[in-house]
């Protein structure tokens, strides 16, 4: 599904996609699996933001940050979460990505 999104958004109108110059991948930091699917797919990693979203108590998952904000914080009770950014963009998309996806969604 990934892929035909991918398709989608980076290839040009004329191929039917939609021409974007950029698409980009967030995930929780601590999600490994999503990371390596993203950059299995060609995106690079860009970054962490770190404290990115506030994750309520009642929502928390084992894969936030386990770090309590500061003393007087507001929501001291609720944790953050540091966001994983990838991107892709339409060079790299068109120096070999495209192939790498198709390979990818070929049947096996």
């Amino acid at each position: 599904m990934v892929g035909l999104l991918l398709q989608y958004c980076l290839e040009l109108p004329e191929s039917g996609g939609l021409g974007l110059r950029r698409v980009q991948w967030q995930a929780n930091a601590q999600n490994v699996v999503s990371v390596k699917t993203a950059l299995r797919l060609g995106f690079q990693h860009e970054g962490v933001k770190r404290w990115e979203r506030v994750v309520p108590a009642s929502e928390t998952k084992p894969n936030t940050v386990e770090k309590l904000p500061r003393e007087g914080d507001p929501r001291r009770a609720d944790f953050g979460r540091h966001t994983a950014v990838l991107g892709l963009c339409w060079d790299d998309w068109e120096d070999g990505t495209r192939e790498k996806v198709g390979e990818l969604m070929r049947p096996r």
